[in-house]
């Protein structure tokens, strides 16, 4: 962990004060890296039903009044190009033997989500940052968002993103994108 303080401490602004909404974040990967939406029905149906019920369970944990009707589950693929191949060199699940992307499922009402790219997992939820309270109080969750910005560092900085984590979505959190 003393790497991350260290890190956090030369670099403040790379901690996220959130929440940054789900939602937000995968209408940035649309224009970062053309993710296009798809329809759920590409996949098989035990794949969409598992997310569904991953939706519903990471609401109720969160404390949100969910209702397993209320979850409409969406997803999107990114496209593995130049831009996004470093998404898949690890940790990366090809679904079905498929190499050429990278899906996103996610239920904008819980904020719930899933990667087949563990790496673009840790940048999406680092994104989505945590409480000012939350920070300023270094509280539990803090400390986790701690946690993962020290996985982030360790796992992925030799692939060249590592600074790039400061910046992502950075532009926009500053001009006061939550809801």
């Amino acid at each position: 962990m003393f790497l991350v303080r260290e890190f956090v401490r030369k670099y403040p602004q790379a901690v996220v004060l959130g929440p940054v909404p789900i939602g937000y974040l995968v209408e940035k990967l649309k224009r970062l890296y053309r993710a296009q939406e798809i329809s759920l029905e590409q996949f098989p149906p035990f794949r969409v039903r598992m997310q569904t019920e991953n939706a519903y369970y990471y609401g109720r944990d969160e404390q949100r009044n969910v209702q397993m009707e209320d979850i409409q589950m969406r997803a999107v693929k990114v496209p593995v190009t130049d831009e996004t191949v470093h998404y898949t060199q690890r940790d990366f699940v090809s679904w079905d033997g498929e190499t050429d992307a990278i899906y996103v499922f996610y239920d904008e009402k819980t904020g719930y989500f899933y990667c087949n790219s563990s790496m673009l997992h840790l940048e999406l939820k680092l994104a989505m940052g945590i409480s000012e309270l939350d920070a300023e109080h270094k509280t539990e969750n803090y400390t986790e968002y701690l946690g993962l910005m020290q996985r982030y560092i360790e796992d992925y900085m030799d692939l060249g993103r590592g600074k790039e984590l400061i910046a992502l979505f950075r532009e926009e959190t500053e001009n006061q994108c939550h809801p």
